[in-house]
């Protein structure tokens, strides 16, 4: 999917055989995507449940993505937050909770696809 964000202006996808989406990169981002991925790497595994009782505290949306032992992933939705104020909350993560790292990104076209994908099989299952 790398691949049709570097060359592609619009995108089209099929399911089961028949012709679902056509449309350009930001607006699939846009509707089935939107939202940031933030990523904390911390020091130890201990400081997990804290740092989501303070992410979901201070950030409205937030919802857990994933986590393993030192590594958090949460859903930031584009629609309850702008991105400064959540950089703003990261930067103000208390030195206590042990986060190394954190990195935000903007929801990728692999999730997206996934996303549709999903949508599209819950669809023709019920057909």
């Amino acid at each position: 999917m790398e691949e049709c964000e570097a060359l592609c202006d619009r995108l089209s996808i099929m399911a089961a055989g028949r012709f679902r989406c056509l449309a350009t990169l930001p607006r699939l981002k846009e509707k089935y995507g939107s939202g940031y991925s933030v990523s904390l790497t911390l020091n130890t595994p201990d400081a997990v449940p804290s740092l989501l009782q303070y992410i979901e505290s201070h950030i409205r949306g937030a919802t857990l993505g994933y986590h393993s032992s030192k590594t958090v992933m949460i859903e930031v939705p584009v629609t309850s937050w702008d991105l400064p104020e959540v950089l703003k909350v990261l930067q103000e993560i208390p030195a206590s909770m042990g986060v190394k790292d954190y990195n935000i990104a903007q929801n990728s076209l692999d999730k997206v696809s996934f996303f549709i994908y999903f949508i599209l099989s819950i669809f023709v299952f019920y057909l």
